[in-house]
């Protein structure tokens, strides 16, 4: 009897009779008894021990348990790993306005304390940067200009203060630095 899955239904097959002849040594072997049947074949314990295939015993609940948990450590490692990456900054730190501002400020001075060359250059280009943040064009900075965008006192001193730098710029030994430009630029950077 089978299951005949094109007609989805068992069939059962007969067959005709088969005769088997056994000859030569296992003719003896199986040789019947006197009652018909028979009888048990005797072999050795050590070939017979070869044909036995020994299943082992494995218990399915402990291998199958440690994968899941493993998989379970791997996504929760990636989640803390991914936190953890959230918390470094990779881009510096961007310092304020008011923060650049008084670094420049600070710098100035102790250039200025130190009789450091370079001091008249940085305020001249600190005064000049401030002045195009508030909109005026390094080319047009005139008299007019900032009296126009800062008023008429502050916008006169800084031309006054830039003229004095450039002067000294460009002929450092006609005027020596002083410690009034200094004041005056501390003045006027607080009003930019």
């Amino acid at each position: 009897t089978f299951f005949n899955t094109k007609k989805e239904a068992y069939e059962t097959i007969t067959l005709e009779e088969t005769t088997l002849n056994v000859t030569g040594e296992a003719l003896n072997e199986a040789s019947t008894t006197d009652a018909g049947s028979t009888p048990k074949v005797q072999r050795e314990v050590s070939s017979i021990d070869n044909d036995i295939r020994y299943l082992q015993e494995v218990d399915e609940n402990k291998t199958q348990s440690k994968r899941p948990l493993l998989w379970l450590w791997v996504v929760f490692g990636a989640v803390v790993l991914g936190w953890l990456l959230q918390l470094v900054s990779f881009h510096p730190k961007i310092k304020s306005p008011e923060a650049v501002r008084a670094a420049v400020k600070k710098d100035i001075n102790a250039a200025w304390k130190t009789n450091d060359p370079e001091a008249v250059d940085q305020m001249l280009n600190a005064l000049e940067g401030a002045l195009v943040q508030r909109g005026i064009a390094k080319e047009h900075i005139s008299l007019s200009t900032l009296k126009e965008v800062l008023g008429p006192e502050v916008g006169g001193r800084t031309n006054e203060l830039i003229e004095r730098l450039q002067l000294a710029l460009y002929a450092p030994n006609t005027t020596g630095s002083n410690e009034e430009w200094l004041n005056e630029f501390n003045a006027l950077w607080e009003q930019l």
